[in-house]
């Protein structure tokens, strides 16, 4: 909010009151004229108002107040001449008392010479910070080139991190079943990343770093410091300590709450990298959250929290190096299968693994499959067939076992861009 007391007419603004809060960020500016906002009001935006619904009504002015400031709102422009005699006393210590800035509008100022400076401004900024949020998950800058970059936009990047992937779950088909408009799927983005960004802010204290990424946001967040520094020696990521992930966990759960009630019909999915103490890890971080994500993807089920740390055997199978013997253990296991998907565009290997996953349990993998038992149990058939094997059992299963996770993690390997 200081940075935008810098811009257009704005310069010439005075503020009143909350100037304690002249921290808080903004990502958007509206005007709001009507009895009750309420509904309407969102987080980190710049609102603009002459009080003309409540102009007679103290105690609506004072109880908006209030409201902006527990929701997150980045500050209240308040024109105190077309309507008011000045600034009613009591809304400035309302505002005081939440440390939420009013400011008055020079007299010669309109609404659209404030909202329009202060937008361009805004998504300046906006794309100066998802850029250099692509560039630190990607690891394309030294640490010298991230302090001055994160600096420059306000972030100190000091302490522990963890990264935090919320995905929508299949959204594209969520689109296409509702058949909406590319304004429509952009305004779905907007209020999901804006929620993220309130219940992270809500729920953690710190500094935290929320941007978006395609059908996801990515938070880098600042889990509080109770277990103590990591020793200087750390040079890469490690597990989330007990307390840590208790509260990391925390955070995921309400955000997938929040976004159910944001937006109906719609679930995510959270998963979380590892812990790290410089912002050079923060790109492993996101790796494993991402690597986490894409490796327990199945369709129609979704609405969970994965940790990378929970990954078992998938992170020593992403940590082989080089793919060459790996593969030829998965041809030599389940070639067949792969060929056979291939070819007709079958499901045997992801039936395989759903079946395997379920312990071999017959009527809990056709649920999971969507299926009818005895369509199962002729898939196991042929399966079997294919593998040329009597029985799915002893060490062959856990051989096989082996092999659809190896394959599970050369399919997003081969996936990713280089």
């Amino acid at each position: 909010m200081a940075e935008a007391l810098q811009v257009g007419k704005l310069r010439r603004a005075r503020v009143l009151a909350g100037h304690q809060g002249l921290g808080r960020m903004i990502e958007h500016v509206d005007v709001i004229e009507m009895p009750d906002i309420r509904p309407w009001v969102k987080p980190n935006i710049l609102y603009l108002t002459s009080f003309y619904a409540i102009r007679d009504n103290p105690a609506a002015q004072q109880d908006l107040i209030r409201y902006l400031a527990g929701h997150g709102a980045a500050a209240l422009v308040l024109d105190t001449q077309s309507f008011l005699r000045g600034a009613p006393a009591e809304v400035l210590r309302a505002a005081d008392a939440c440390h939420f800035p009013v400011i008055e509008i020079p007299e010669d100022a309109s609404y659209i010479d404030i909202i329009t400076p202060v937008l361009e401004a805004v998504f300046s900024r906006r794309r100066s910070r998802e850029d250099f949020l692509e560039d630190l998950l990607q690891g394309n800058l030294d640490p010298e080139v991230i302090r001055q970059r994160a600096g420059y936009l306000g972030w100190k990047l000091v302490g522990k991190r963890t990264v935090l992937v919320v995905d929508l779950d299949d959204f594209q088909s969520f689109c296409l079943s509702g058949r909406l408009t590319e304004q429509a799927i952009q305004e779905v983005k907007r209020h999901f990343l804006a929620e993220v960004e309130e219940t992270t802010r809500r729920v953690l204290p710190g500094q935290h770093i929320v941007g978006p990424r395609s059908d996801s946001a990515v938070i880098v967040a600042e889990p509080p410091d109770v277990t103590g520094r990591l020793p200087s020696s750390a040079d890469c990521p490690r597990p989330l300590p007990p307390q840590v992930r208790a509260v990391i966990e925390d955070l995921a759960r309400k955000v997938k709450e929040a976004t159910a009630r944001v937006l109906p019909g719609i679930t995510v999915s959270v998963a979380v990298g590892l812990l790290c103490d410089s912002p050079s890890q923060i790109a492993s971080s996101f790796q494993a959250a991402s690597a986490a994500l894409e490796l327990t993807r199945n369709p129609g089920r979704g609405d969970r929290v994965i940790f990378y740390q929970d990954l078992g055997i998938h992170r020593l199978l992403l940590r082989m190096g080089p793919l060459a013997e790996l593969e030829r253990f998965v041809e030599e296991e389940i070639g067949p299968l792969i060929e056979h998907d291939r070819r007709h565009g079958s499901q045997f290997v992801h039936t395989l693994e759903v079946f395997l996953d379920c312990g071999c349990r017959l009527e809990k993998a056709a649920a999971r499959l969507y299926v009818h038992r005895n369509s199962l149990k002729y898939r196991l058939t042929r399966i079997k067939k294919l593998l040329r094997v009597d029985e799915l059992e002893g060490e062959r299963l856990s051989s096989l076992a082996l092999a659809v996770k190896a394959h599970r993690v050369m399919t997003r390997h081969h996936s990713t861009p280089a």
